[in-house]
């Protein structure tokens, strides 16, 4: 892209990212769901971890400079954002938290899924872009 005869980066920061934006929101979202749950089984509960490993997986695709090693920080983001769907499922399941509070995580983890899965779809693109340069 060129603007005023000089060549820009296209390169964004992590934090325009709207499937890390969300991935943060989701975190900070199941820990105040987790809050009022303090002091039971739940309270240090594996969906806190893997909320934040989304998180950290898309930050770790975001510096990587391979593009394996992009795909591999974003597989591991979608797995724990599938797993996720899962704890809330069992939560749901429990009556542990609100349906429509389930329902909505939910329905987030299954879009932000989508954009990981757009994303690898994205890099793969670029990826093919650069092989016929060559």
């Amino acid at each position: 892209m060129i603007m005023d005869g000089q060549k820009t980066n296209k390169y964004k920061p992590l934090e325009n990212l709207w499937i890390w934006q969300e991935a943060g929101e989701l975190h900070r979202l199941i820990n105040i769901l987790l809050k009022d749950l303090k002091g039971t089984l739940y309270s240090n509960s594996q969906i806190v971890r893997s909320s934040q490993s989304v998180c950290n997986n898309l930050a770790e695709m975001h510096g990587a400079y391979y593009f394996t090693a992009k795909k591999n920080s974003l597989r591991i983001a979608r797995k724990e954002a599938s797993k996720i769907i899962k704890h809330i499922e069992e939560f749901k399941d429990k009556q542990t938290w609100d349906n429509s509070a389930c329902d909505e995580l939910t329905g987030r983890y299954k879009r932000l899924i989508f954009g990981i899965n757009q994303y690898v779809v994205y890099i793969n693109k670029i990826k093919g872009k650069l092989k016929t340069k060559k």
